[in-house]
Formats: structure tokens, sequence, C-alpha cells
């Protein structure tokens, strides 16, 4: 659970945070998938576990192959986002692919190499802590620029590392952040296009760019910010410690 202190002594939730009482059907499956494989591909540990450790440790072990895999993913995931801002910031590309930890890790700066020349991105701001006081929360988002498809507009973009997506609470996330009205350290948030967002799913290699813009029926941001107060409700109401006298 994350919190930024803001300027004037606040405490705010992260957005991220409150985007986990969301259920996520298939995490649950990657889950169990997870376990199950762990198990069926190490039979002979298994038994030698159930032997030395007993049933219960041995079912942790294999109940948190889905917790490892998560934690290098999240690894995989802060490496990359660093090496494209020191991309954005001028790092030569050698030194930023000298630091990443695995080939996957330098084909997706590589997807985001393919994103950046095609949609001509023009990157305004980046990583940017903003909040939103009157409505409880704060978050920080990687770009904010120009590109195409932004129509001249200054638009929030994230970059998305994970195996799995896109996801509603992508939407939530991105809509949030465009309706940031002040900086976490004080301030008014910079402008941005509160009509459309952005968020681009990066491969090894390559990329695919989901668009939020209201458009062929999909829900426009004001609508998903909307859900997304919703949510900030939801997860206060899960904070109660007591629900039943």
């Amino acid at each position: 659970m994350r919190f930024y202190d803001t300027w004037d002594s606040k405490s705010l939730v992260s957005v991220t945070t409150i985007n986990d009482v969301i259920d996520k059907p298939s995490l649950r499956k990657w889950y169990g998938t997870s376990a199950g494989r762990r198990c069926v591909e190490n039979l002979e540990e298994v038994a030698q576990r159930l032997k030395a450790e007993g049933k219960l440790k041995t079912i942790d072990w294999l109940a948190d192959a889905a917790n490892e895999k998560r934690d290098n993913s999240a690894a995989t995931g802060t490496r990359v986002h660093k090496g494209i801002e020191r991309l954005i910031e001028g790092t030569e590309l050698e030194t930023v692919m000298d630091d990443m930890h695995s080939q996957r890790e330098r084909q997706l700066i590589e997807g985001y190499l393919s994103f950046k020349e095609d949609y001509e991105l023009e990157v305004e701001q980046q990583e940017v802590a903003v909040c939103n006081p009157g409505h409880g929360w704060a978050g920080r988002y990687d770009v904010a620029g120009r590109c195409y498809g932004s129509f001249g507009e200054s638009v929030v973009i994230d970059w998305k590392t994970g195996a799995t997506g896109p996801h509603a609470t992508w939407a939530l996330q991105l809509a949030a952040y465009a309706h940031g009205t002040h900086l976490v350290t004080g301030g008014v948030a910079p402008p941005v296009s509160r009509n459309r967002a952005l968020a681009v799913r990066l491969y090894p290699g390559s990329y695919s760019t989901h668009w939020l813009d209201g458009q062929d029926g999909r829900a426009s941001l004001k609508e998903l910010y909307m859900v997304f107060r919703a949510t900030r409700v939801v997860w206060e109401f899960e904070q109660q410690s007591v629900l039943w006298n």
C-alpha cells in the first residue's frame, strides 16, 4: 500500500493502490497456473520438500511461484522504465543497454525506440507526480507529450512492460493522471489532455498502442475518471477495520 506526502502535509493514497481493489480474473488463473507449473516441473523436489519440511511449507513454496515471477517482472519493469527515462534525458543508447540485465530488457528498450520513431514522440514532461487533493489520490505518470494520434495535444503516456494486458486498471490509472490538479510537491499540474491518453505496451522489439479517447464506442476519459472515483470509494470502504458488531 503506497501513499504520497504532499506539499501541504497531506497523505494521499496512490492510484495503483486504489486500483488494487478491482478483481483481476486473469491474475487468479495465473497464480494457480504458476503453482501448478512449479509442481509438475519439479516433482522430485516436491517429494523431497514434503519429506523434509512437511505439507504446509511445501504448499507455501508452490504458492510462492507466482510471487517470485511477479517480483522479477517488477524489477524488469523498473529497469526498463529507468532506461527509457535516461534515454529521454539524453543518455547514450549503448550506456543504457549495458545497464540492462537481460536480452529481454534490451529488446523492450528496442520496443520503446520503435514506438518513438513510428509515432514521432515529443516528450514534454516525464516522471511527473500529480495529485487531486479534493478527490483524495496521488500518482506518478511516465511521460506527457505529443505524438501521432494526439492531435497536437499533450497527452499522458504510460509504458507497460508486463506479460499480460491490456487491463481495465490501465484505463482508470490514465484517466486519473489526466485529472491531476496539482503537483505533489506543490503548484499546478502541467496541462494535459482530458480527451485522450495512451498506454504503450512494450514487447521485445515491438509495441502495441491502446488509446483512451472515447472513440468507436469506448468510454471517454471523463467517464473512466468517474469509475476511478467510485473505485476510490470502494477502497476507502475496504479500509474499515470493523464492519460487524
